[in-house]
């Protein structure tokens, strides 16, 4: 059985601290690195002339949505539950709140990304290996907005861990 942790900081402390192995470093610490997109400059500053963007409502989200997919992405980008969700599910006063307080918040976690991530770079949580991930709590909702935006499907390196 192996252990394997994550642990929030306060906002405002963003250093990364990685542990495995019981505080000792695994024989290869780049292995299991899992490349940011902001790990690519040309890729990264697509990403921010889109999220710099004001997005008024579900036409220019949708845009954005598009703006920042990759070809390969675009081929395969839905937008059957989010636009009825936004079109029909949420009131005046939601809509509102979403795209002046929520979707600005969002998009600024996600263009703070380089600036919390030393070289771009995460460290996974690998099968078989007992080791400890710690993040603030900056890191997460940047982790998380680059979610929202489908920034988790970029190209992996050949050495990245399958899944089963």
């Amino acid at each position: 059985h192996h252990n394997h942790n994550i642990h929030t900081k306060p906002m405002g402390q963003t250093n990364q601290s990685f542990n495995g192995n019981h505080g000792m470093p695994s024989p290869n610490p780049r292995s299991t690195m899992y490349p940011l997109p902001s790990k690519s400059s040309k890729r990264w500053q697509e990403i921010v002339l889109v999220l710099s963007r004001r997005i008024n409502d579900h036409k220019d989200l949708f845009q954005a949505l598009y703006d920042v997919s990759s070809e390969k992405q675009r081929r395969k980008l839905s937008l059957r539950g989010l636009q009825p969700f936004l079109l029909h599910c949420m009131t005046a006063k939601q809509k509102d709140q979403f795209y002046q307080i929520t979707l600005p918040f969002i998009q600024e976690c996600a263009l703070k990304l380089p600036a919390l991530f030393e070289n771009n770079e995460i460290r996974l949580l690998t099968e078989g290996k007992a080791s400890s991930v710690e993040l603030s709590e900056e890191q997460i909702a940047a982790l998380l907005a680059m979610s929202f935006f489908g920034f988790h499907s970029w190209e992996r390196p050949v050495s990245f861990p399958q899944f089963r």
